[in-house]
């Protein structure tokens, strides 16, 4: 922990003797402690040069320790300003926990770190430092842990107040109460950077990056290659590098995927793609290719890239104006480097985005349209069963949207909404650790059999991870939705149109699941489907 590193650093401080060439190394941000030695691997200058040299610490806790301005509170416990008495009693036990931890630790390896270095003379020392530093942590967890409960207590009027008004939401960013204003967050999106524009930002600083590190490639300008034919399929020239090619491939298998269009030739583009990738995408394939041409090369048995098989299976086009474009697609994108930033106003823009989108669509509702709408919401509810993993996709956001609506419409059944979605988060870091060790265990077997169980676990991995996304934005998006500068009579009707379109969209995805065809569908018969060109070529 970043206390226990903190104490070490203040223990290796207190040495005598410093080596200004370490020192040097600290100041300019390299993160080392100090060293009372004057020998680069860490040896005792009080001992004769002929002396073995003795361990200091270890490299792992030296990157981690940091520069004594840098030692903060907040690195160690939260000091940020609780909801109500609920939220300060979980942040006052949480850093009395952390307190007690790091103290502990603190009082158990000091000493032994300080004999690993110094004998028994180190020993004393790091017992010294380790008692003191168990009583400083725990001490600092009890006076941060009972500051926390008592703010708690103090702001809990407040919560109340606002709770019970429903006019603003508690930002989990800011540790404010805030009110939001949908209108004013569309026209600041136009006016403002927008995701284009972010991504290119971070297309260029990938590209930054890779002229400072692949140097190498570039001394390849004048490549010869016995055949071409690949490249041109992906459009790239044959001095391309890995990731050139992973983003020529994404972005053309995006736009012919014969799911996404309908051209008569694109399954015909598409194979052709896959087959070119395939090549291309391997190094011992892609040099015999380039040495010997296409005779030469036996391409293997055609597949997706994972990229394209997560966005094929479950980022359709048609979901996007209700879940928005899924955090786990971005890290696909091999040609961008975010910074978390940016990442964070990503996801803030599309959180806005669906609160919009979901504005539009309970419009009906609101203004007392309630079977025009019940209508409109079952036709989309059966267009979006059609997509990969559509069925359970549905369930998925109807799930979301009862649950939170049930946050507005009434108190008692916020907190059992609360306790809810804590539970299926539970569930679903469950299923994914299950499936995971499902795949593992398959993996070791090694065996054709098992292949097929792998890739259902992996797929179901995939979809828990996928829940989880959706299920966070979900939550954000509703609250902006459901604490939208409009009257509260409005926000109840969104409320219980949100409430309605949940439950059509559950019903839905029920009888499609109970539909046999459907039902019998594995998630590598869905796999298949996602790509049938590749099977069929």
């Amino acid at each position: 922990s970043k206390a226990t590193v903190s104490v070490l650093y203040w223990h290796k401080k207190k040495k005598k003797k410093k080596n200004p060439r370490m020192s040097g190394l600290r100041e300019e941000g390299a993160g080392v402690p100090p060293q009372n030695n004057g020998n680069p691997n860490g040896s005792s200058s009080s001992s004769s040069s002929s002396s073995p040299p003795k361990p200091s610490v270890p490299p792992e806790l030296s990157k981690l320790a940091p520069k004594a301005d840098q030692v903060n509170i907040n690195d160690v416990f939260s000091t940020n300003r609780p909801k109500n008495v609920l939220a300060g009693a979980s942040s006052g036990v949480k850093s009395l926990l952390k307190g007690t931890v790091c103290g502990v630790a603190s009082l158990t390896v000091l000493p032994a770190l300080g004999y690993k270095e110094d004998g028994i003379q180190g020993l004393a020392k790091g017992t010294v430092a380790g008692v003191l530093g168990c009583f400083g942590l725990v001490t600092a967890g009890v006076v941060v842990g009972t500051g926390q409960a008592v703010r708690g207590l103090y702001h809990t009027p407040e919560a109340m107040k606002e709770m019970i008004s429903g006019k603003k939401r508690w930002d989990k960013e800011t540790h404010k109460w805030v009110t939001d204003d949908l209108e004013s967050e569309r026209a600041r999106m136009r006016e403002n950077t927008t995701d284009s524009d972010i991504m290119d930002s971070a297309r260029r600083r990938y590209e930054e990056e890779q002229k400072k590190s692949d140097t190498a490639q570039k001394e390849t300008g004048d490549k010869i290659v016995a055949d071409q034919a690949y490249y041109n399929v992906l459009g790239v020239m044959p001095t391309a590098t890995e990731i050139q090619i992973k983003k020529a491939y994404y972005v053309k298998a995006s736009k012919c995927h014969p799911d996404k269009c309908p051209a008569p030739e694109a399954k015909q583009q598409f194979q052709e793609l896959s087959q070119a990738y395939q090549v291309l995408s391997d190094p011992s394939l892609r040099a015999k290719y380039d040495k010997e041409g296409k005779d030469a090369v036996n391409a293997p048995e055609q597949t997706m890239s994972p990229d394209v098989v997560y966005i094929s299976l479950f980022g359709s086009e048609v979901f996007e104006p209700y879940i928005g474009k899924l955090s786990y697609s971005l890290y696909f994108i091999g040609d961008m480097s975010f910074t978390r930033e940016e990442l964070e106003t990503l996801q803030h823009r599309r959180e806005v985005r669906i609160a919009l989108n979901l504005t539009s669509l309970l419009r009906p509702f609101v203004d007392g349209h309630d079977d025009a709408f019940c209508d409109a919401a079952r036709s989309l509810a059966m267009h979006l069963s059609t997509a990969s993993f559509g069925d359970r996709l549905l369930a998925v956001i109807g799930h979301e949207y009862q649950l939170n609506a049930r946050h507005r419409l009434s108190m008692w059944d916020s907190s059992c909404a609360k306790a809810q979605s804590a539970t299926d988060n539970i569930v679903s870091y469950t299923k994914i650790a299950s499936s995971g060790y499902a795949a593992y265990k398959g993996f070791k077997k090694n065996a054709p059999e098992s292949e097929e169980d792998v890739t259902s676990s992996l797929i179901e991995m995939a979809f828990e991870a996928t829940h989880l996304d959706i299920a966070k934005t979900l939550a954000n998006a509703v609250d902006k939705l459901l604490h939208d500068d409009v009257s509260n009579e409005m926000r109840d009707r969104r409320a219980r149109g949100l409430f309605k379109l949940g439950e059509i969209f559950l019903a839905v995805s029920k009888e499609q699941q109970l539909n046999t065809s459907v039902a019998q569908r594995s998630n590598v018969d869905r796999l298949r489907s996602a790509m049938t060109p590749i099977h069929e070529g």
